[in-house]
């Protein structure tokens, strides 16, 4: 090696070529690093005739959004999956909740409507003439069929919002205090669709009676040697506008005749239809306290079994501490008997050597 480095500087300047090559050649514990294209270069054309191609550019690292699966069993970038242990269960609420909340605006709404029907009754009893009568019974009519409308509407999303309930309460991933809600809730609608029920039956059966009163006053105005027994037999006969009609012809007020006439025959009208609808309320009343009754018993099951579960859990509580305790007492025990074991074999060791020592 000195040899070539004496000669190397005799011969004096070299290209930047042969230099790269001595370098090469008087540093045999480097490592010359060789490109790739270039080394495939050489094999194919041979020698430096190989076209030498630019450095390769660098492997490209894999992107941030690459599916590299984390502990969870997603993706980078992915959202985690949901647990489903059984610990951690998740059950979207979300529908029932928004059914729930959209059926108690409701029968708010509808008490509102009641009061309306309310404040309608009360301009048709106390009207006079015929437009005005005609006027305020239309009204009244109208405000009634609204409040009649959105109670049935309130009903059937109270059935569909049982359809949801049952799906929940067949859910395994519900828990059971989740089912005591949902359970919960759904009795205080229902209770709630009662006292609303109850409310407008009671409205209804308060005007049902002042307007048979009214029925009963127009009979006597029409036939004035009427007693009480015949007015009140009269407003519940089916052929009470015929009896009218005669008694208003015996009256020999031929100028109010036929006023007193469609005065009567509309106030039957109203009777018979206030009371086709208190008997749909009381229908409606039957089936929401029969849903009451039925949450009722299905919360009861399941404070039961929540009970009982609590139960087990205290007794597995109970479990525990006992085996713990049990645990610490034969760990001395064990230590005890070592304790022993270790005396009767120093005992023993002793007395070997004193008779050895004999």
């Amino acid at each position: 090696m000195g040899r070539d480095i004496m000669g190397a500087l005799k011969s004096g300047p070299q290209t930047q070529g042969s230099m790269d090559e001595w370098r090469g050649r008087s540093r045999p514990g480097e490592h010359t690093t060789i490109e790739m294209d270039q080394l495939d270069g050489r094999r194919r054309g041979g020698g430096n005739n190989a076209v030498r191609r630019g450095p390769s550019a660098p492997y490209p690292h894999p992107p941030e959004s690459a599916h590299v699966t984390d502990r969870y069993g997603s993706a980078n970038g992915d959202r985690p999956l949901r647990r489903q242990d059984g610990h951690h269960n998740s059950v979207d609420l979300t529908e029932f909740n928004h059914k729930a909340n959209s059926i108690k605006r409701d029968i708010e709404m509808a008490y509102q409507q009641i009061g309306k029907v309310k404040t309608a009754h009360e301009k048709t009893l106390t009207a006079t003439g015929e437009v005005r009568i005609s006027v305020t019974s239309a009204m009244r009519d109208d405000e009634t069929k609204k409040a009649k409308n959105l109670i049935e509407d309130i009903k059937a999303d109270m059935r569909d919002l049982d359809e949801e309930k049952r799906k929940h309460m067949e859910n395994r991933l519900v828990s059971k205090s989740q089912k005591v809600a949902i359970a919960s809730r759904y009795q205080r609608l229902a209770e709630r669709m009662k006292e609303l029920l109850d409310n407008y039956k009671s409205t209804i059966n308060h005007y049902l009676s002042r307007y048979r009163m009214r029925l009963k006053q127009e009979y006597l105005i029409a036939n004035p040697d009427a007693t009480a027994e015949e007015a009140e037999e009269a407003v519940y006969d089916d052929e009470a506008d015929q009896a009218f009609a005669q008694a208003v012809k015996r009256s020999h007020k031929t100028d109010a005749v036929t006023n007193i006439l469609n005065r009567v025959r509309e106030r039957r009208d109203d009777v018979r239809r206030i009371e086709k609808d208190v008997q749909t309320l009381a229908e409606m009343i039957s089936e929401i306290a029969q849903l009451v009754n039925d949450q009722q018993h299905i919360l009861d099951n399941i404070e039961e079994a929540v009970e009982e579960s609590y139960r087990h859990v205290d007794l597995g509580h109970r479990e525990v501490k006992q085996s713990v305790v049990l645990t610490k007492k034969n760990r001395k025990l064990k230590w005890w008997c070592i304790a022993v074991l270790i005396v009767a074999l120093v005992v023993i060791a002793v007395a070997v050597y004193l008779k050895l020592r004999k």
